[in-house]
């Protein structure tokens, strides 16, 4: 064995330039198989500040239509959460209200600094027990404070360095949202735009409960406390479950409880006055866009296949066949060099293990090489366009990525696999045939 590998590295060396191609296209293979395999997990896998999403169910809101999507639909109101929340259940462990209108840009004046635009969230009471935070500097909101809508706010690394020059200056600070002053209260790490539930730069305590506009005059008007006697309103809900395997019961509990709710109004008389703005067709008002995670990943499932068909094609596929050709042309180069040694008693199983071999060597090499490639084009957020080109790009945010998802053992043993079975096979046929080819033949 030990004769095999140093007369696989003379063969390396005696070909320099087209080894060193091979192997440098078996590592940008494994890199873009890794990040690829990356991007797609990170939108699935419960890590960073959404630990959860495995066993989370997300609520997108209500409507009386019998096409919502076509008809459109709102949020939940506080009707409608207290519905869903009130009752204990064992299906149920944890709840976050999370913003369905206000969760976008917000323009933040320190003093007579110019405005500084942040992505805002007006979260609910429970949000920072579902989703985790590292607090650099203070802490969550409490209870009391989500309840009385205090007008705080919880800023992440960037902002509060970009504001107040760093996170300690930051602390307790005051900065104007809406033409009204908010404290800074507390600091968290940022959060990467692959986090939607969890990902912005502000956080606001808000009330998602009959007073909530009320309480909330710089929330006023976006129907945080919600419209319509508190069925619709500015509410989604994340219910987590206590397994996986609960979220088909917790679906159906929640839409029962929504069907009691409706049937409780329907016997309302309030219903039929005038002054209300939207009088629901009981009978078909129905929880809409109640999903797990592995299922808003699958909305769209056709087009994000056909963009990232598209990708790997033109970045995976088309090197597989530049590297199976140079492989082709390296096994080609030495039909002589086989045809001696087959002449001086080489065996063709000993020829084809020399092969193999070879082919083990420089899927390590290109391995080793890919790995760290990877792991370079993360650490220098180069990956951005093509993980969360959607948000990252758009939002000109930072793309973070947990570095746990490309390290993945398995899925670097299955790529490691992939390039060495090309490999192999792009230099196993050629040396097989020159194994096989009349001897004075080839050396002529």
């Amino acid at each position: 064995m030990k004769e095999i590998w140093k007369q696989t590295w003379r063969d390396i060396r005696r070909q320099p330039l087209l080894s060193v191609l091979t192997i440098v296209g078996t590592a940008v293979s494994i890199a873009l198989i890794m990040i690829m395999v990356m991007s797609l997990e990170a939108l699935t896998a419960d890590y960073g500040n959404e630990p959860n999403r495995s066993r989370s169910l997300y609520i997108g809101g209500i409507t009386d239509n019998d096409d919502p999507y076509n008809m459109g639909y709102w949020g939940l109101g506080p009707t409608s959460i207290e519905a869903i929340c009130s009752q204990p259940s064992d299906l149920i462990e944890h709840v976050a209200i999370t913003p369905t209108f206000y969760n976008g840009n917000v323009n933040i004046i320190v003093g007579t600094k110019s405005p500084v635009k942040a992505k805002g969230k007006a979260v609910g009471d429970g949000y920072f027990n579902v989703y985790r935070f590292n607090f650099l500097a203070g802490r969550p909101f409490t209870h009391e404070e989500h309840v009385g809508c205090q007008s705080l706010a919880i800023i992440s690394e960037s902002l509060a360095r970009k504001l107040f020059g760093s996170v300690e200056e930051a602390m307790g600070k005051e900065m104007n949202l809406y033409k009204s002053p908010f404290r800074v209260t507390g600091v968290v790490s940022d959060v990467s735009p692959l986090m939607s539930y969890a990902y912005g730069e502000v956080w606001l305590p808000a009330n998602y409960s009959h007073e909530g506009d009320v309480n909330n005059p710089h929330l006023r008007g976006v129907g945080v406390g919600g419209f319509s006697d508190g069925i619709q309103g500015g509410g989604c809900l994340t219910l987590v479950a206590p397994h996986k395997s609960d979220l088909p019961k917790l679906k159906e509990e929640v839409r029962r409880r929504i069907r009691v709710m409706a049937d409780m109004l329907k016997q309302d008389s309030v219903w039929l006055s005038e002054e209300h703005r939207w009088t629901p067709d009981f009978d078909k008002l129905q929880l809409v866009d109640v999903k797990t995670q592995e299922e808003l990943s699958s909305m769209g499932e056709l087009l994000v296949r056909t963009i990232y068909g598209v990708i790997f094609a033109v970045l995976l596929v088309v090197p597989a066949i530049n590297l199976a050709s140079m492989t082709q042309s390296r096994m080609r180069q030495r039909r002589a060099e086989i045809s001696i040694r087959r002449a001086f008693g080489a065996k063709r199983r000993d020829i084809l293990a020399q092969v193999f071999t070879e082919s083990l060597f420089v899927t390590l090499l290109g391995g080793i090489l890919g790995l760290l490639v990877a792991i370079l084009l993360i650490a220098l957020n180069g990956t951005g366009a093509m993980i969360a080109f959607d948000q990252a790009v758009i939002d000109e945010s930072n793309t973070m990525v947990d570095m746990s998802l490309l390290l993945d053992p398995w899925v670097y043993l299955w790529t490691l696999i992939f390039c060495f079975v090309l490999n192999l096979l792009s230099s196993l046929l050629p040396a097989w045939r020159a194994s096989r080819t009349d001897i004075v033949k080839s050396l002529k």
